[in-house]
């Protein structure tokens, strides 16, 4: 009996071996990445004129403001006159 059961305790075990044994040969499941293209990145700038993209910018940043800022300052005044034309109509 004791026989039997060391023998049943030793084919567990190394049917445990056996198991880790073929997870550890199994081929992982990933695989190296592969782009279309190769890719390049120049060491240079591409963009030669960032002075005048910047000074654009600073000067439509401007002007937009400057004409946000006298919409607000016109449109009280227009909204007064179209009040005063709708009392007249009546």
């Amino acid at each position: 009996m004791s026989l039997s059961t060391a023998n049943a305790t030793e084919i567990n075990d190394l049917r445990s071996q056996i198991g880790t044994l073929e997870n550890t040969l199994i081929a992982p499941q990933t695989h190296s990445v592969a782009l279309a293209s190769s890719v390049y990145a120049p060491e240079v700038p591409v963009n030669k004129r960032l002075m005048f993209t910047l000074v654009f910018c600073l000067a439509l940043g401007v002007f937009l403001g400057l004409l946000v800022t006298g919409v607000q300052w016109v449109l009280p005044e227009i909204r007064r006159q179209m009040r005063e034309a709708e009392g007249r109509v009546r």
